[in-house]
């Protein structure tokens, strides 16, 4: 290889790496520390999917439809990474059981995209799901 390519191999990469080390942070960043307050998806003034976020925990997210018609008493959710999951047994509270299953990963500050499942597990059959993108809400 002449020195003349190895020079410009050398400078190329380190543009590379110089780009992407800039560019990281700021993308981490946006995902890793989304806004704190009140997250909706709503349609025709109908809430579809809702949750707050308080001090890295996604606290009181609910998701009505045909199905669930009463709020599930889901768990504060830890956020790490922006990401967060819930996979396990709750109850609604009319104190019906359900099987929920609820994950999502925030795309920017003010934005988390997800699915929700919950199924009935006594006194009926029935089981919901939803895609959803929520959006920070202000004040």
């Amino acid at each position: 290889m002449s020195r003349k390519h190895a020079l410009a191999v050398a400078a190329c990469s380190a543009a590379a790496s110089v780009a992407v080390l800039a560019g990281s942070p700021a993308a981490v960043a946006a995902v890793a520390h989304p806004k704190a307050g009140s997250y909706a998806q709503i349609k025709n003034n109908k809430s579809l999917m809702s949750f707050t976020l308080s001090k890295g925990y996604v606290k009181q997210a609910s998701h009505y439809d045909k199905c669930v018609v009463v709020p599930i008493m889901m768990p504060n959710i830890k956020v790490t990474n922006g990401k967060f999951s819930f996979d396990g047994k709750r109850v609604d509270v009319i104190g019906q059981k359900w099987k929920v299953h609820l994950d999502g990963k925030f795309v920017t500050k003010t934005k988390a995209k997800g699915t929700w499942s919950a199924k009935q597990l006594v006194g009926g059959s029935c089981t919901s799901t939803f895609t959803y993108t929520v959006t920070w809400q202000a004040g």
